[in-house]
């Protein structure tokens, strides 16, 4: 960190772990979907996750969004520490994970562009599958941390399925084998293979550059948030 290019630093705060996204019409919440990640591909991105019932996620959401007339969508991320109350660690104003969990039934448009009240989210738990069965493979060869994801593969509905749809699996398996191959010519981890065409972060010595921070290996690890898709 320097003066002029300094970092922020946040409390660490341990708990369990849970997300929300929101729709909001004019200060109402109309949507609601809050989830935990089961698995995860690096420490921020989650490839399996599930609806939960939280009252008081429910109460913060609808206090935000009375209070800043909030109109459109917003996601949060919490941690519940084990003795002490709810605290909302990260904000971000747009659609996440939790939207997948509503299906076509739900009611979801007519809450986006008529502020008609949602159903509860009916898709229980999903995983990305194909990022999933990778994430185990590469798990069991000592390339990423290794996790309990076969009961979840099986388990789970894929998120990224729709009636009507054929299976995704191999496309999901060849678009990861993709980041990896990158991952490994750019010497970076594939959460920043996922995002290497399009981030930018700051200029360095007035130049502008790929990139101001030093390759994964080099740095210690924090939260990385990405968009749904990934």
């Amino acid at each position: 960190p320097t003066p002029k290019d300094p970092w922020l630093a946040q409390s660490l705060i341990s708990g369990t772990e849970f997300s929300a996204y929101a729709i909001a019409w004019r200060g109402r919440i109309v949507a609601r979907s809050i989830y935990r990640n089961f698995l995860r591909a690096g420490q921020g991105t989650g490839i399996c996750y599930g609806g939960v019932s939280a009252r008081d996620i429910e109460d913060f959401l609808a206090r935000f969004a009375a209070k800043t007339n909030w109109h459109g969508q917003v996601s949060f991320d919490f941690i519940r520490p084990e003795n002490g109350p709810l605290v909302a660690i990260e904000c971000n104003p747009r659609a996440t994970s939790g939207l997948s969990l509503f299906s076509a039934d739900d009611g979801v448009v007519p809450a986006i562009i008529e502020g008609s009240p949602a159903a509860i989210p009916s898709r229980t738990q999903l995983a990305i599958k194909g990022t999933t069965f990778l994430a185990g493979v590469f798990g069991w060869l000592g390339l990423a941390p290794r996790q309990a994801w076969v009961k979840y593969f099986l388990s789970s509905e894929d998120a990224l399925s729709f009636p009507g749809d054929g299976t995704l699996l191999h496309g999901q398996t060849m678009s990861v084998a993709e980041l990896f191959l990158l991952s490994l010519r750019q010497n970076c981890s594939i959460l920043e293979a996922a995002t290497y065409d399009m981030d930018w972060n700051g200029f360095e010595g007035g130049n502008l550059s790929k990139s101001t921070v030093p390759p994964a290996r080099h740095r210690a690890a924090g939260p990385q948030h990405m968009p749904a898709k990934k």
